[in-house]
């Protein structure tokens, strides 16, 4: 009975962490929407850091279930601007991942932070052996301005995985390396993102 209650509230942490992260008012206009080649490394479970977030809690964010511990599920390195001005930041690695498959083929690999108001981050969409990335920010402030919204660019992207094919309840194993740049008006920011990450597959 109690495993059961730790599953179901897992699952409905899931659920409230995706909400946020995809339903929530975006600031965001994707431009540039590049495919690539995704690569199979049968062995990436086994790599060493997978060993480490074993021995690591997850973060707890504010709308999550807090007598859960789940294991740590990703080591992302994702921020914008100059690395060297921001390494001591907690921050750029306090990220949790999750992957769902929703009204399509599209599997969702959402690796982002979310406080129950806003979430930022970033979504790998993966399908047929291709991928592409999205930067994510979103927020509960309606507004119907749409103009200047800013424009992505992919300038590199790579994606690991595993394996090539996945269904509902499978772990997924993997690496992600990209750099975007977002153009806003007169003003450009460079998205980084380096790291691995591992999940349950859910259907919502």
């Amino acid at each position: 009975m109690k495993n059961n209650k730790v599953k179901l509230c897992i699952f409905v942490q899931l659920i409230i962490f995706v909400f946020f992260f995809t339903n929530c008012k975006q600031n965001k206009k994707q431009e540039g929407r590049q495919l690539s080649n995704v690569i199979v490394n049968n062995n990436i479970r086994y790599d060493s850091v997978f060993k480490k977030l074993n021995m690591l809690n997850e973060f707890i964010f504010p709308s999550d279930y807090r007598d859960i511990q789940n294991k740590r599920s990703c080591d992302i390195l994702y921020y914008t601007g100059n690395l060297n001005d921001i390494r001591n930041n907690d921050n750029i690695r306090k990220y949790k991942c999750t992957a769902h498959f929703y009204k399509s083929d599209t599997l969702y690999i959402m690796i982002g932070y979310s406080d129950g108001f806003s979430s930022h981050g970033f979504i790998i969409n993966y399908i047929n052996k291709k991928f592409y990335t999205k930067i994510h920010s979103s927020n509960d402030m309606v507004s119907d301005n749409n103009d200047n919204l800013p424009i992505y660019n992919t300038i590199y992207q790579k994606l690991i995985l595993d394996k090539y094919s996945y269904q509902v309840g499978d772990s997924i194993f993997g690496k992600v390396d990209f750099k975007i740049q977002e153009y806003d008006n007169d003003s450009r920011n460079e998205y980084n993102g380096k790291g691995y990450f591992r999940a349950k597959i859910i259907k919502l």
